[in-house]
């Protein structure tokens, strides 16, 4: 799921308001299996709600967020293994590099 604008703040930058309800219904989905927000530029993380990840991957272009511009690469291998990264395209290349563990009770 791609979301542009996050439906929880994880900075205190961020003027808006949490919405639990669309948060209720990411949950809801049993084939939502993460959500990618490009909104929050000073973030190049990972958060969750519950057990659901909330992917941010900081800007690669505009003129505030990180001190480097980067993108996210996400790869789903034969097994449904997603593995995710932070490209740092001004300088070192991966960052903050996660592997999602595929389970009964989260895949």
């Amino acid at each position: 799921m791609v979301l542009h604008i996050p439906p929880h703040f994880w900075v205190p930058e961020s003027p808006f308001v949490d919405c639990p309800d669309t948060i209720k219904l990411l949950h809801s989905y049993a084939n939502v299996k993460a959500v990618f927000h490009g909104h929050d530029h000073s973030l190049d993380a990972v958060f969750y709600t519950d057990k659901l990840p909330h992917f941010f991957d900081a800007h690669i272009g505009g003129n505030w967020g990180t001190a480097y511009k980067g993108c996210r690469i996400v790869e789903v291998d034969d097994n449904d293994q997603i593995r995710t990264c932070q490209v740092n395209a001004s300088g070192s290349p991966l960052l903050n590099e996660t592997n999602l563990i595929k389970s009964k009770t989260y895949f």
